[in-house]
């Protein structure tokens, strides 16, 4: 029981919250061919785009969760906010498959790297996200958290249907069939 349990537990663990990460991305998804990606206030800069609110929600959220990461569109780079620190520790987790790799997810002690590419039309979006610091949040587990959540309040549910439903045929018991035979 003790593997399995292990084996179940580990399943539904989200170390570095890498699979909200990574869902966040993905939800995200429509937002980036739809935002606007003309210059900000300054030309030169690639940190000051124009982003929707929706743009600047997912980068609150990746931030929140320790993540740094980077846009590009058509292979141009569109917008980061990683460091050369950041790839580099990005490499040493997914190696060449950071920049060949449509899709990425690897991780290693606490750096964690996603890559997305999204096909719209002729463009294509790519986001690569890097988790490279030490957090609080440490692993998240989702069975734990959640799911024993549910299954613990969906029992508790059928236990007090049963008790009302026993109380519910138990006073139609007493009042139909027992009082006649007094």
């Amino acid at each position: 029981m003790g593997s399995y349990w292990y084996t179940l537990e580990a399943m539904y663990s989200d170390e570095n919250s890498i699979q909200f990460a990574q869902s966040m991305i993905y939800t995200y998804q429509q937002e980036l061919w739809e935002n606007n990606w003309g210059q900000g206030k300054y030309p030169d800069a690639i940190s000051e785009i124009n982003r929707s609110d929706e743009m600047n929600h997912l980068e609150d959220k990746l931030s929140g969760m320790g993540y740094q990461f980077m846009i590009t569109k058509n292979e141009k780079l569109i917008y980061t906010n990683l460091t050369e620190e950041d790839m580099q520790a990005a490499r040493s987790v997914a190696g060449d498959a950071i920049d060949t790799a449509k899709t990425l997810t690897a991780s290693r002690h606490e750096v964690s790297v996603i890559k997305n590419t999204f096909y719209h039309g002729e463009k294509v979006f790519c986001i690569t996200a890097v988790h490279r610091q030490q957090t609080d949040q440490g692993v998240v587990n989702y069975l734990k958290n959640y799911i024993l959540k549910y299954l613990i309040g969906i029992l508790a549910f059928f236990v007090a249907l049963t008790v009302f439903v026993n109380g519910i045929t138990s006073w139609w018991i007493s009042r139909s069939i027992l009082k006649p035979l007094h």
